[in-house]
């Protein structure tokens, strides 16, 4: 799983069934202009572990991590085979690969099409090759580096190697194969357990009781004020937001915890985390933020948004969530809207489906998230929808039980049904408001009448004083 550029996500791979189900070639992409995934040509070999980068011309790169003869738990005797894909074709292509024992661990994008590639042996002795496009060899790296104090590395346009390790050290080489010179020296009673590389050159480093921000134009770690609550962290993601903000989030056994850091402020931000950990967390190009965790399931965060306190879930699309309504249109295809996403997430997305190809393309969302709603065609051949349900606050941003489902005592249950209607026009693919209930009303029966008017029947609002009633309204 890898953010490329535009804030697209790649899937590459892994298991489908869980653990012990067979490795896959699948690969999909999520495009943040259509807000979908869409498959791409599958990988030539079956993929359950590596990592990939982007290079500069827009082609991607990936290691694939082949098993050894010994037994998952305790081989360390595999091999990688390296693949290519061309955006152009649409095609992978093997390229080279490396003779056992070699486990990869970080792969460096340097010039053009030139990676450099980082892995270890059965004994943990750090091994290292160059890709330039056409020809792949071994080359060296300085000997202060080992398999065991790498935390990352960083290469700039020129092709120098910039080597983050472990006890704060930031060594230099003029090239991969150069040694290093000295930029940081190592910092007293200091141990970084993670390190994270920027688009930007810069690193965010956790190490332990503070976190440290590497600036290439200093040269120089700066101490990061501490986050407002520490936890232990088996792993952190950050993404480099438009504004030069940081969201960084890191997920312990049973929770997750997700930031925002200003470097100019030095202030965190914190905000709701989605109830998965480890997630991927991309920087869309309209501000705001894609989360997607190992399983695909994709949200997005927004600042301005103001239910579940900026996270919204969204489906694998065309899938036809619980809770949604599908209307036939005029001209035989079929409007898909709202749902629930599990979790008790409710969606407000809007899709058009083709039945005869199966195709479907992205509408205007509606302005509320809505389930158990009615969707009207009317004569002129909009759609009429009306009241439903929305599950969407949550108000506990802790999420401490972001791996189980949350408790009733989790969400703001004040008011969670609508008494608003709005008309979906297909001509615009836009909504517009179309008045209100006299009380919210859900799960209710509307029949569009033939003098054009739509007529509801039953239905309760359950938020409010329930209440049996029967209604028409005239648009």
């Amino acid at each position: 799983m890898m953010t490329l550029t535009g804030g697209r996500v790649l899937f590459a791979g892994g298991r489908v069934g869980g653990a012990d189900a067979p490795c896959v070639t699948d690969v999909e992409l999520f495009e943040p202009a259509t807000m979908a995934w869409r498959k791409l040509a599958p990988l030539p070999i079956a993929m359950c572990g590596g990592a990939g980068v982007e290079l500069a011309d827009g082609s991607i790169f990936v290691g694939i991590q082949l098993p050894g003869p010994q037994p998952r738990e305790r081989s360390r005797d595999g091999s990688v085979a390296f693949v290519s894909y061309e955006t152009t074709t649409n095609r992978w292509t093997q390229v080279a690969s490396t003779a056992p024992p070699f486990n990869l661990s970080h792969l460096v994008p340097l010039r053009g099409r030139e990676v450099l590639i980082l892995g270890y042996d059965e004994v943990y002795a750090l091994h290292a090759y160059t890709w330039s496009g056409t020809v792949f060899e071994p080359t060296i790296v300085p000997a202060q580096v080992t398999s065991f104090n790498l935390m990352t590395a960083v290469a700039e346009a020129n092709k120098s190697v910039t080597w983050f390790l472990g006890d704060a050290t930031v060594l230099k080489s003029a090239t991969p194969g150069a040694q290093g010179a000295d930029v940081a020296a190592s910092k007293p009673h200091v141990g970084l357990r993670q390190a994270v590389a920027l688009p930007n050159g810069r690193v965010i480093a956790d190490a332990g009781r503070t976190m440290m921000l590497w600036d290439p134009a200093l040269g120089a770690w700066q101490d990061v004020p501490p986050p407002p609550k520490r936890s232990v962290a088996s792993a952190m993601v950050v993404a480099l937001l438009a504004d030069g903000r940081l969201l960084v989030s890191q997920s312990g056994f049973s929770e997750t915890l997700t930031r925002l850091y200003s470097p100019g402020t030095r202030q965190w931000q914190r905000i709701a985390s989605p109830h998965d950990v480890n997630r991927l967390f991309a920087a869309l190009p309209d501000g705001r933020i894609l989360a997607v965790d190992v399983t695909g399931r994709t949200t997005v965060w927004s600042a301005e948004a103001t239910m579940d306190l900026g996270w919204h879930r969204l489906a694998a699309v065309p899938q036809v969530l619980a809770g949604a309504t599908v209307t036939p249109l005029v001209d035989g295809r079929l409007l898909v809207a709202g749902g629930n996403v599990g979790d008790y997430q409710t969606s407000s997305r809007a899709i058009v489906v083709d039945p005869e190809t199966g195709a479907w393309t992205e509408t205007g969302a509606m302005s509320r998230p809505r389930t158990k709603h009615t969707a009207t065609l009317l004569a002129d051949g909009r759609v009429l929808v009306a009241g439903g349900t929305d599950h969407n606050r949550i108000v506990d941003v802790s999420y401490r039980r972001s791996m189980t489902m949350p408790r009733p005592s989790d969400y703001d249950e004040g008011v969670i049904d609508h008494d608003s209607l709005e008309v979906w026009d297909p001509r615009t693919g836009a909504w517009s408001a179309a008045g209100r209930f006299p009380v919210p009303l859900t799960e209710q029966t509307a029949v569009a009448l033939p003098d054009g008017r739509v007529a509801f029947v039953g239905g309760h609002a359950r938020r409010r004083v329930p209440r049996r009633m029967a209604g028409v309204v005239s648009l």
